[in-house]
């Protein structure tokens, strides 16, 4: 497995081992846990693989924390029209605080 899940309370929080997020394993992430909140930590992310990740995460409502300006960015850029819910960290998840917005890039 890629991956470490802890559980707090009705809480999923997943550690990706991996520095590259793919639809894989998010789609094996899932099959571990039914019906709850779940949110990745990005500390060891660098990149996603691809737009259809992004859609992934939106779709499923999968929770991004720690991330970093740069998976912010790509996330905004690959998602198009949809963008995942982005927290600061688990406090801010947890507590539905300090949600970060969308930010709109033009490519010129």
């Amino acid at each position: 497995m890629d991956f470490i899940l802890k559980k707090y309370g009705k809480y999923n929080f997943v550690n990706v081992k991996k520095k590259v997020l793919d639809a894989k394993t998010i789609s094996t992430i899932c099959g571990f846990i039914k019906k709850s909140k779940i949110a990745i930590d990005c500390k060891n992310i660098e990149r996603f693989e691809n737009s259809i990740t992004v859609s992934l995460l939106y779709s499923l409502d999968i929770a991004l924390i720690n991330a970093d300006p740069y998976i912010i960015a790509q996330a905004g850029l690959l998602g198009g029209k949809n963008f995942p819910k982005i927290y600061l960290n688990k406090d801010d998840y947890i507590k539905n605080k300090r949600q970060l917005v969308r930010r709109r890039f033009k490519l010129v």
